[in-house]
């Protein structure tokens, strides 16, 4: 694999866990939003504080459950030359399966 194929699939990786962990914070502020008393969820200094650990902590088991599977089809796509928006969408499809039953 090319240096910049690997550095290329790398920061896409990294977005891809970023914008993920993105969509799960905003999930679980929608969620607690809807609770049983929304008027008395404000973001106040403790939930930002709490948003500071959690956002990271979301993020890098995004990272530990993807490393892996995200490799493994970096490799498959460069060894195959495979560009098909298919076979990137199932195995995204499929990582994202794999996590949530590994969870």
């Amino acid at each position: 694999m090319a240096s910049g194929t690997l550095c290329r699939a790398t920061k896409g990786w990294l977005a891809a866990c970023g914008t993920a962990t993105a969509a799960i914070y905003v999930l679980v502020l929608l969620f607690v939003a809807s609770g049983p008393n929304p008027r008395a969820f404000m973001l106040g200094w403790v939930d930002l504080a709490a948003s500071l650990i959690f956002l990271p902590v979301i993020l890098v088991v995004t990272c530990v459950l993807t490393v892996v599977p995200a490799a493994l089809v970096i490799w498959l796509s460069e060894r195959f030359q495979m560009r098909s928006a298919l076979f990137f969408g199932c195995a995204g499809g499929a990582t994202g399966a794999l996590g949530q039953i590994i969870l």
